[in-house]
């Protein structure tokens, strides 16, 4: 029992030293576009839900009705990260075909 409190303060510990490595990379980005800043936050996410867990684990954090709630905040993360991917994949398929459109328009 004692070294699993233990090892939940450590993983408490771990999760917070990570929020702050990726809060100063977001920040650190320049625009809200680029890819760094758009993973910084898929895993501050992430680690949100890494921390509601970890707080309910330590009883730090109740909230009441709902039970997995740090599940919830995955789901979250992993539907950000989705969607992400696919605006960035439908941008560079519209920037290929543009590309593409100059180079027969230059070639004429």
């Amino acid at each position: 029992m004692q070294l699993d409190y233990i090892m939940t303060i450590v993983t408490l510990v771990l999760l917070l030293v990570a929020v702050s490595i990726f809060a100063v990379l977001a920040a650190r980005s320049k625009n809200i576009r680029s890819f760094q800043f758009q993973l910084s936050v898929f895993i501050l996410i992430w680690i949100a839900s890494e921390l509601v867990e970890t707080l309910h684990e330590l009883f730090l954090l109740q909230l009441g009705w709902i039970e997995d709630y740090g599940y919830f905040i995955h789901i979250g993360s992993m539907v950000f990260i989705a969607v992400m991917l696919w605006v960035r994949f439908q941008h560079s398929r519209t920037s290929l075909r543009e590309m593409l459109g100059s180079e027969k328009d230059a070639a004429s």
